[in-house]
């Protein structure tokens, strides 16, 4: 059994969840490209900046939010801060995958996950003040 400080509290539970959810999403979208009848579709040129737009918003939001989040005292606020700066990250990366399975171009997934990681990064999990 792992001692109390080092064991998984829940806001670590979901931050990892949030990132396996991005993963087998895409993990489920390899294999269905692997299948023998999937055919790739065409969208229009005007998707793949609103992914980069939403990317850099989901970072951008995350820096943001970091002051509100350090000055929170509360911790149930703080936690409900951080979901809230990672789920915009997440939404990023879940769009790219969307433009990924539905076209086969993997570098909108990609980029949606350098949002993610850019929005995981700035927000992180800090001991309580």
């Amino acid at each position: 059994m792992l001692p109390l400080s080092r064991a998984p509290q829940p806001i670590h539970i979901i931050r990892y969840a949030l990132i396996a959810g991005v993963v087998l999403f895409g993990a489920v979208i390899l294999f269905l490209h692997s299948l023998p009848n999937w055919k790739p579709a065409v969208l229009p040129a005007a998707v793949g900046y609103a992914q980069a737009a939403c990317a850099v918003f989901g970072v951008l939001f995350a820096r943001a939010m970091r002051g509100r989040v350090a000055a929170e005292s509360d911790l149930q606020r703080r936690i409900s801060l951080l979901v809230t700066g990672w789920a915009v990250g997440e939404g990023a990366a879940l769009f790219g995958g969307a433009i990924f399975f539905i076209t086969g171009q993997s570098q909108w997934y990609l980029l949606g996950l350098l949002g993610m990681a850019g929005a995981f990064m700035s927000l992180r999990v800090r001991a309580t003040p």
